[in-house]
């Protein structure tokens, strides 16, 4: 799912489809929440809800969350890494604590 995610938002911004850059970004920030993931969810709020002057700025940053995700989920980065590019001021308890899992066991889901 997250990679057809990021394949759907590239096009988008590729093509400057606005309500497609909406669209994916109001699915994006569902399944953030679900997930615990509320820097992610705060940037697809943000590419949401941005006007269109300012949406493929907000999506580029979605974008980027978005590969990291993906880049842990195939192993090219650790999940240590990925929780801590989203969340860099939180210690590893404060990270296990907002998941409700230690990094291998969220990392486990993807699998």
């Amino acid at each position: 799912e997250l990679h057809e995610r990021l394949q759907t938002l590239d096009a988008a911004i590729a093509r400057g489809d606005f309500e497609q850059l909406r669209r994916t970004a109001h699915a994006c920030k569902n399944s953030a929440g679900i997930m615990k993931l509320d820097p992610l969810r705060a940037v697809a709020t943000a590419t949401e809800d941005a006007q269109s002057a300012t949406i493929s700025e907000e999506a580029q940053k979605l974008q980027e969350q978005l590969d990291m995700g993906e880049k842990a989920q195939k192993g090219e980065i650790t999940w240590r890494e990925y929780f801590h590019y989203l969340f860099p001021d939180y210690t590893y308890e404060q990270i296990q604590s907002q998941l409700g899992m230690s990094y291998e066991e969220y990392g486990n889901l993807w699998k």
